[in-house]
């Protein structure tokens, strides 16, 4: 997350997609996927996502996917 200040508590689509390894239309995808703790403010075009919501999403899918081994 090379864009991503340290005291910023929100991450964008770019900053998610390289954190995943994912190409910006695959975390666009992500981000307007139903289940997905994603938000726009004040109606803006530019989607966030908490990094603390980020963080327990991917830590409760990575457990949901063990759990279904």
């Amino acid at each position: 997350m090379s864009n991503a200040s340290p005291n910023r508590q929100t991450m964008s689509i770019a900053e998610v997609a390289e954190y995943l390894g994912l190409s910006l239309s695959g975390a666009t995808n992500l981000f307007h996927s139903e289940g997905f703790p994603s938000f726009r403010l004040n109606g803006g075009k530019r989607w966030f996502v908490r990094k603390t919501t980020f963080e327990a999403w991917l830590s409760e899918q990575e457990r949901q996917r063990r759990a279904a081994r």
